[in-house]
């Protein structure tokens, strides 16, 4: 199941994510141009399931790394973040309220699941801005975020210095919601750090 923190409000959770951003950004910089070349090599086994300069929106994208890999590679990428950076990569905004029209969007990435406030809210919102026959591809990071006992998870959800907002006992607690909304399994890959999930929307169902 899905184990959530416990705000006493939306507010409360918005605040929280930002300044935890703040506190991480030095350490996040530092870490910017690894972590793109990383993006760029995981990204490319994307490419197979993606339409020659794909739209494509990455939620939580923080400093904009995996923008920069999916354009690298002739996609129209942006991303948004609550804590956005001032460059044409990331757009501050909310992932509950996204700032774009209805299905414009071919994919949509993200490997931030753990800072969702309400994962159902949010894949209405991917819904609502995913093209009908579009893609989304998800990824769990294992080390932080897959935790398989619940006082494991509760110790997490505990620590006022972690950032998660929420945290799962296995896989299915995560992607099941997404078929409850119309998506089905396109492809799976289980690497070592990662548990990468893409998805399609099978058959535009809105929720």
């Amino acid at each position: 199941m899905l184990h959530y923190k416990d705000y006493a409000n939306y507010e409360d959770y918005l605040k929280d994510q930002v300044a935890k951003a703040n506190l991480r950004e030095d350490y996040i910089r530092q870490k910017s141009d690894r972590k793109h070349g990383e993006f760029l090599a995981r990204f490319d086994k994307f490419n197979d399931f993606l339409e020659v300069k794909s739209r494509i929106l990455c939620l939580g994208a923080r400093f904009g790394e995996e923008v920069r890999a999916f354009r690298d590679f002739g996609h129209d990428a942006v991303g948004v973040d609550l804590f956005a950076d001032e460059t044409d990569l990331v757009i501050k905004a909310d992932w509950n309220d996204l700032p774009f029209d209805k299905d414009i969007f071919h994919c949509i990435y993200t490997n931030s699941i753990d800072h969702s406030f309400n994962l159902n809210d949010e894949i209405k919102e991917i819904c609502r801005v995913l093209s009908p026959n579009g893609i989304v591809i998800i990824d769990l990071n294992i080390q932080h975020c897959h935790a398989a006992g619940d006082e494991r998870i509760q110790e997490k959800l505990s620590n006022p210095d972690r950032y998660e907002a929420v945290l799962w006992n296995n896989d299915t607690d995560v992607i099941n919601p997404f078929f409850e909304a119309g998506f089905g399994p396109k492809m799976v890959w289980l690497e070592q750090a990662w548990h990468t999930y893409l998805l399609e929307r099978n058959n535009g169902k809105d929720v």
